[in-house]
């Protein structure tokens, strides 16, 4: 799922608009972004961030920032793949 700290209306456009195959929830009073400790107070903003929960709630993987997008989906399907393997 993605969270967002745009309102709901927002955040149904962006899963239409790039065919999301997950839901993309609204995290207006920004809990699940604080409870992450993604928050940026000076800029008032969330810093993008790629977590990778497993069914149990347990974080198996994270990445802050903007890395190049060939980076991120490097990482994210190395993350997977440990889960995948760890079974």
């Amino acid at each position: 799922m993605l969270i967002s700290s745009d309102g709901i209306d927002a955040c149904r456009r962006y899963q239409v608009e790039l065919a999301l195959p997950f839901p993309v929830l609204s995290d207006e009073e920004r809990r699940a972004i604080r409870d992450y400790a993604v928050w940026n107070r000076e800029e008032n903003i969330a810093v993008p961030a790629l977590y990778v929960v497993d069914r149990s709630g347990a974080v198996r993987f994270k990445m802050l920032g903007q890395p190049a997008p060939i980076t991120r989906h490097l990482a994210l399907m190395a993350a997977l793949a440990r889960m995948k393997d760890a079974k």
